[in-house]
């Protein structure tokens, strides 16, 4: 009857679990750095926000660094930018992590890091991806959002959107994505 029972449970809990298949799809030929933890909730919020914030309408990004001089202050993990003008429209702040409260709070003093440079007067000095981009301070002056994404179960406790996926979950696809990249299936960076 155990048996019967914990096998029942072990599908139950399966036939739960959502598929990462699309993500891994979307994902696989992106060249990203998915040995760095973060950057697989990254990518999917970036998909989940261009669903929301159309091309041609809007560009949304990731991984830009902020600093003065040459020094970087912090990065923006993804960001949406309006191309008729190139104004950043949402900057979002994600967090895959164990602690919600942690995290909500590592967030917000990210925001607030990105809000006191902006407004310090001194050059934005702007890179993407590790290269120099064509951004300054102006095209970040009409943000009209700052929000923070989490795994499933983050809105209970504070973050604006969730990825829709839980944490173990965005950990395995990492891990997926990591593994295609290693066997050279998917596109290194």
């Amino acid at each position: 009857m155990k048996v019967v029972f914990s096998l029942f449970l072990l599908f139950s809990i399966a036939a739960q679990a959502k598929s990462t298949d699309p993500l891994f799809e979307a994902l696989q030929d992106s060249g990203e750095k998915f040995f760095i933890t973060g950057t697989v909730c990254e990518q999917v919020a970036k998909l989940n926000l261009e669903k929301i914030y159309q091309a041609p309408e809007y560009t949304v990004t990731t991984g830009i660094q902020y600093g003065s001089k040459n020094r970087v202050v912090g990065e923006l993990d993804v960001i949406v930018f309006r191309n008729s003008n190139q104004s950043a429209t949402v900057i979002a702040e994600v967090k895959c992590w164990n602690n919600f409260s942690t995290a909500i709070k590592k967030a917000k003093e990210q925001r607030k890091r990105f809000i006191e440079t902006l407004g310090s007067g001194r050059k934005l000095s702007v890179t993407c991806g590790g290269q120099e981009c064509d951004l300054t301070e102006k095209n970040f002056n009409q943000v009209q959002k700052f929000i923070s994404i989490s795994q499933d179960g983050g809105a209970e406790k504070g973050f604006d959107m969730t990825l829709g996926y839980s944490l173990d979950e965005m950990m395995a696809l990492r891990q997926q994505l990591m593994t295609c990249q290693e066997r050279g299936e998917c596109r290194r960076p």
